[in-house]
């Protein structure tokens, strides 16, 4: 018996002598080694990727060079807490380099407002403090997808390039990103996305020859025929080429001759039996889960006529192992037998085979977990397996489908499904006319008023005594144009038995429901009524039905109906949601329902600081405690409220002011936009929202008004010196902004242009007023914020005073110098004034377009 010392163990991390590179080792080392753009590993799980980015941490991390890997699957409740994880981790692992400045990180914590600034000055602090190149690995980034942050954290990631130019120790630092999900899955806002600056990694299988590389690596004693057959099966798949060659080298050592019927027969038993083993377990997973990949691989797997896949099926495919991402659509396939074998016809066709099965999953996601967009493309994947002869099956189907689309607003595909198969009313009495009634109600968001009435007048006529026959007739009073017939309807609906007969419901429920009914049916009663006293008869029958989510709503109609203090109102309102712990449960519930919405809380927000100021601490705690609002999005939503400007800043400030320690640049920014509507509007704030910007590194669409704004009217209110702080501030940022938003940043330019004509600064006059021609001639956005009548008065305006001096001069010339290797170093001067220093390939089209010239 051979008993040769094992080589391929179960490592964690594969070890140096039987790590293989490939192309992405290569590229992976090109991204480190120039320090300049961040580099994006994708690929499926299983395929190597942490040992990739372990291997370049071994062969590239030297006494100037430190490498942090950061694994981001913890879940993070806020922005903060994973800036925090981030910068503790590498504090952690530098602790021999950092020790000394980790309370000055913390003091940076304490007294930093925003998140961003607080992770880049701390990174900042660290950059400087390590005085070396510093790489820093964020794993598993696909995690922050669930989160409400993940944009925020991907613009820092940004902008800590674009930053350099302010803070040279930021040339020290790049990212190497790393998940199984694509770029554009991952991150909503695509101006914010550091993947626009950065370079995707893809992670392939192993050529033929790294195969043959790794099996000299292993030093498995294997014939050449031997091998070749393994590579029949894995096509260098790292994974399973790993653990059969591990499985061989065991059978090996215990004796056994190893040949091409031997492997055939253990991957058949290891792989293709129970469909346990990784990563065939985890494939198969994905592929179960999701249609629009059953179906594509059903085109691979049948091999005939042409292929129909989009690209984004193609890159599901790739993240879920089963492609190469080097296929294009006419020779996409497979990659390897293994898989492919474990992805048979049959095992696909079975998923779909048991409509019943699917059917109950997709009722359960209806029913239990609200989950409306699953439930309808389960759905839609069986209508048509369903044999027409199978009356309830598919009538069900199509009631589900058409309750799934009502309740997404699909008004109009709801209607044509539960108009396809309705459920006869002897047959099923609840279904029928509870489909009736959801018909109804499309065809009034559909705008088809009649077709509505005659639905609901239908349930109304024929369904008597039900929670149905309670919302048709309640809907049928409130979109009825007839006074005296919705009268009639809203008392029938208060005179309805409290213990009707459950249709579905529990018994409890069912009177629960009743109860609602009736609230809404006193309230809008008391609308058709112009008498004090019987409105507030109404009013007090509907409070005392205690529906906690209808009574602050009733409570405020009640109050102003009376006549009462606002502030005494506002303050009995809140202490009974605080005291009843009211909470809402649709955050995108219509204000104009009685019910308790995030809407209406938001409004109470907003009534409660105008009016009753002491109590808004509390009602903010409770939202943010017990509710889990996050505090900004509380403050955001509440000011959409407040509609007066002075009462709007005076809000905000006190955001900014007293409460919160995570304000982002959007309050900064609403801040500002109020600042137009006040004759002397106050200076706080202004200069944090410069120093957000600065912080971020660059300009967005969002800052054009809000920069522009701010220039305007400091020209005309304060002292030059403030705005010309302002101007030089952003200055470097304005002139390197995003080519997408160029256009609109030449109102940035012009009210520069303006400030400097005021004060008699030839020099800068010029500079900014050619640059808002200049601008003026780029390419517009879809959503540009210059209209056709703004851009000629711009033009005309600058035009008017450049020609008036003679100040339209041609560019010097460039001096060209054609010496210049590609890769050599020069220095060159912008016509900003920026000096900048970089290879000469990297500043060519600058030079060659005149916005620079060669200095060195």
């Amino acid at each position: 018996m051979n008993m040769s010392k094992k080589v391929l163990k179960k490592y964690t991390t594969i070890p140096s002598n039987l790590y293989v590179e490939r192309e992405a080792d290569r590229q992976l080392t090109d991204i480190i080694e120039e320090m300049q753009r961040p580099g994006y590993v994708l690929v499926a799980r299983q395929m190597g990727k942490t040992n990739l980015l372990f291997n370049a941490r071994r062969n590239l991390e030297t006494n100037d060079r430190k490498f942090v890997y950061i694994d981001l699957s913890n879940n993070f409740e806020t922005e903060r807490e994973c800036y925090n994880y981030i910068t503790d981790s590498i504090l952690d692992v530098l602790e021999d380099e950092l020790w000394e400045i980790r309370p000055e990180i913390e003091e940076i914590r304490k007294i930093t407002r925003t998140d961003h600034s607080s992770y880049t000055r701390s990174l900042s602090k660290i950059l400087k403090c390590l005085g070396k190149d510093l790489v820093i690995i964020l794993d598993e980034i696909d995690a922050l997808r669930t989160s409400g942050y993940s944009d925020n954290i991907f613009a820092v990631i940004r902008s800590n390039y674009f930053t350099r130019s302010n803070f040279p120790e930021f040339e020290h630092l790049t990212y190497i990103l790393s998940g199984v999900i694509e770029p554009k899955d991952l991150i909503k806002d695509r101006n914010k996305s550091p993947f626009n600056i950065g370079e995707k990694i893809y992670l392939e299988d192993f050529s033929k020859s790294e195969f043959d590389g790794f099996i000299v690596k292993s030093k498995l004693d294997i014939s050449k025929e031997v091998a070749d057959h393994i590579y029949s099966w894995t096509a260098g798949n790292p994974r399973l080429t790993f653990d059969v060659c591990s499985e061989i080298e065991s059978e090996i050592n215990s004796g056994f001759n190893v040949n091409e019927l031997h492997i055939d027969n253990l991957i058949k038993k290891k792989y293709l039996t129970s469909f346990d083993i990784a990563p065939i377990d985890h494939i198969r997973e994905l592929v179960s889960d999701n249609k629009e990949i059953q179906d594509a691989v059903t085109q691979l797997l049948s091999k005939e006529g042409s292929i129909n896949i989009s690209d984004k099926i193609k890159s599901q495919l790739y993240l879920y192992g089963i492609i190469s991402s080097e296929n294009n659509i006419d020779n996409i396939k497979i990659k390897n037998k293994i898989i492919e074998l474990s992805l048979s016809l049959s095992w696909i066709k079975s998923l779909s085979d048991n409509t019943q099965t699917i059917l109950d999953r997709a009722i359960t996601l209806v029913e239990v977990a609200n989950d409306y967009h699953q439930a309808i493309e389960l759905l839609y994947s069986i209508l048509d397996k369903i044999d027409d002869r199978d009356l309830t099956i598919r009538s069900l189907a199509l009631y589900y489908l058409g309750f799934s689309e009502h309740s997404i607003g699909e008004y109009e595909k709801s209607n044509k499904h539960f108009l396809e198969k309705q459920f006869s009313k002897n047959a099923s009495p609840f279904m029928h006319f509870r489909q009736c009634l959801f018909i109804g109600l499309n065809y009034y968001k559909l705008g088809k008023k009649d077709l509505g009435d005659q639905q609901l007048q239908y349930v109304v006529d024929n369904y008597s005594n039900t929670v149905t026959w309670g919302n048709a007739a309640l809907n049928l009073a409130m979109n009825n144009e007839n006074k005296e017939s919705s009268l009639k309807l809203l008392e029938s609906i208060v005179d309805m038995n409290d213990n009707i007969q459950p249709e579905v419901d529990s018994e409890t429920e069912t009177k629960s429901s009743i109860k609602k009914i009736k609230s809404y049916a006193y309230y809008y009663l008391s609308t058709y009524i112009e008498k004090d006293s019987k409105i507030l008869g109404y009013l007090e029958k509907a409070i005392k039905l205690d529906v906690n989510e209808h009574i602050p709503f009733l409570m405020l109609v009640k109050g102003r109906a009376l006549k009462n203090d606002e502030k005494v109102i506002i303050e009995n309102i809140i202490d009974y949601i605080i005291n009843k712990q009211v909470s809402f449960s649709d955050l995108k519930s219509s204000s104009a329902s009685i019910d308790y919405s995030y809407n209406m809380h938001a409004s109470f927000a907003a009534l409660c600081f105008l009016h009753s100021i002491d109590n808004f601490d509390k009602f903010k705690d409770y939202s943010i405690n017990y509710l889990n609002l996050l505090e900004e999005s509380f403050f955001h939503d509440a000011l959409q409220y407040i509609g007066e400007p002075l009462d709007r800043i005076n809000f905000i400030e006190f955001y900014l002011d007293k409460l919160s320690n995570l304000s982002s640049i959007r309050m900064y920014r609403l801040y500002i936009n109020c600042l137009m509507y006040v004759n002397h509007p106050p200076l706080k704030y202004r200069e944090d929202y410069i120093n957000a910007i600065l912080d971020k590194g660059y300009i967005e669409d969002e800052d054009i008004p809000n920069i522009s704004l701010l220039i305007k009217i400091s020209t005309t209110n304060e002292p030059q010196n403030i705005t010309l702080g302002y101007i030089e501030s952003i200055k470097k940022l304005a002139f390197n902004i995003d080519e997408s938003i160029g256009y609109d940043s030449s109102v940035i330019f012009f009210w520069a242009f303006e400030f400097f004509n005021s004060i008699n600064d030839t020099e800068n006059k010029y500079l900014f007023g050619h640059e808002v021609l200049k601008r003026l001639n780029m390419s517009k956005s879809n959503k540009t914020v210059i209209d056709d009548e703004g851009e000629k008065s711009l033009k005309s305006r600058v035009m008017s005073i450049l020609h008036k001096e003679n100040a339209l001069p041609p560019l010097k010339p460039v001096k060209r110098q054609h010496n210049y290797g590609r890769n050599d170093l020069i220095k060159v001067k912008y016509r900003n004034g920026e000096e900048k220093t970089n290879k000469f390939k990297r500043l060519e089209k600058d030079i060659k377009s005149g916005d620079c010239t060669i200095i060195e």
